[in-house]
């Protein structure tokens, strides 16, 4: 019985976020990094390298980076790269 407590008490915080490609609202992991939705990110990491891609913001950067390991890992891109789960 007790543990049963434990899980009703675990709590999974989200906030909500609009998908800097197409507009669309979704949720993401308080405190995610995640810049687009999960349909986004799996068209952007189809795309080529840009040839510019070194000189990118670190934050987009960061972003594709995050929708290529989206692509090839699914929901847990997130902890493939920083250590949790998305």
């Amino acid at each position: 019985m007790e543990e049963k407590d434990k899980t009703s008490e675990e709590k999974l915080c989200l906030e909500l976020k609009y998908c800097e490609r197409c507009g669309g609202l979704w949720l993401r992991p308080m405190g995610g990094k995640q810049i687009y939705c999960a349909s986004c990110a799996r068209a952007i990491a189809d795309l080529p390298p840009s040839s510019v891609e070194e000189g990118i913001a670190g934050s987009q950067a960061e972003a594709r980076m995050l929708a290529r390991n989206f692509k090839r890992h699914g929901k847990n891109a997130a902890a493939n790269t920083e250590g949790r789960i998305a």
